[in-house]
């Protein structure tokens, strides 16, 4: 049998040491290690920065569509363009223009000039807009991406934190073990061990689950727009706004498209109904509390809407040559 020993003795003392070291680890490392990852948003002048003006007053004949009748010789996607630039009015005047001053009409020159000089006007200013817009909705989606790294970084660095903690509570448990043992403190051993295991499994445990969240505020929120798909845009100029209305080739709209890959993005397997519409309403919203997965999905929906305003610059492109080699071809 082993004799006990007295409570005087320098492994008793070390055994209540090791207890007490490690009831002030349990008090105070958790608290620091296990602190919710909760931060607001670092910069409201970037973020009034990136919000998009409200859309400009509509320019004048601007409502006529492609389904009008066609201009020869252009081709059906020149029209589709031309119509949500609105330049069709002005392209059908500037065509009947030309007859006249082919017939010698006495301003038919004159006048052919200034409406061309409107139709370049329209295209330049069309092609700015697209530009401008496509540079807001970068700058808002630079803005979830900043703070989701940022969110992570912090959430990897608790993590890196809980182990060090976890670790340090390890060792001091295996310390006390050892001197209640050679104290032959049979039961307050097996407490030592039991609590200090628990504790170091909870830390990190806890601290790879916990989610990360932030406040982030976005109140001119040009997804909802898309989303939601009103008469009149707010925040989209009328040309951009058409153009991404207008059907495509294969019959649907790029916005069509946006929202139905939108909603495969923004869903989460294991979700229960209740929570895909809180989501839903958190992305198309003005704002609220962001996970780092919510900060990514918003950041890639931003991304594809701006892939979607650059292809009007293609569009714009096909309008100008379209009328560039009409023009040649007259001379």
């Amino acid at each position: 049998m082993h004799k006990r020993l007295p409570s005087h003795s320098p492994l008793f003392s070390s055994a209540l040491w090791g207890w007490l070291l490690l009831g002030a680890l349990a008090l105070l490392l958790p608290g620091c290690a296990l602190q919710r990852s909760f931060t607001s948003e670092p910069s409201t002048h970037f973020a009034r920065e990136c919000a998009p003006p409200p859309a400009p007053a509509p320019l004048p004949s601007h409502t006529e569509t492609h389904e009008s009748q066609q201009i020869e010789p252009f081709s059906p996607r020149f029209h589709r363009i031309a119509a949500a630039v609105g330049l069709l009015p002005l392209l059908r005047k500037s065509v009947a223009l030309e007859r006249e001053r082919a017939a010698k009409k006495e301003g038919a020159e004159l006048e052919l000039t200034r409406v061309r000089q409107q139709i370049l006007a329209r295209t330049i200013l069309a092609t700015l807009e697209a530009t401008s817009l496509a540079a807001v909705v970068r700058c808002e989606q630079a803005r979830a991406d900043e703070l989701a790294d940022s969110l992570a970084e912090k959430q990897a660095k608790n993590a890196q934190f809980a182990t060090v903690v976890s670790v340090i509570i390890e060792s001091v448990t295996i310390i006390a073990t050892g001197a209640l043992i050679l104290a032959s403190e049979g039961v307050a051993e097996g407490v030592a061990a039991l609590v200090g295991g628990s504790l170091a499994a909870t830390i990190v445990g806890f601290s790879l689950v916990q989610a990360a969240q932030h406040d982030f505020q976005h109140p001119t929120n040009l997804l909802k727009e898309i989303w939601e798909n009103p008469q009149q845009a707010q925040y989209f100029p009328g040309p951009v706004w058409r153009f991404l209305g207008e059907p495509t080739e294969d019959g649907k709209s790029l916005r069509e498209q946006l929202v139905a890959s939108w909603k495969q993005l923004s869903r989460i397997e294991g979700q229960s109904d209740e929570q895909q519409r809180q989501r839903f309403s958190l992305l198309f919203g003005t704002g609220g509390t962001y996970t780092i997965e919510d900060l990514r999905a918003r950041g890639a929906m931003l991304e594809m809407l701006a892939a979607a305003i650059d292809l009007m610059h293609e569009e714009l492109e096909v309008l100008v040559r379209e009328m560039v080699v009409r023009e040649e071809l007259r001379e």
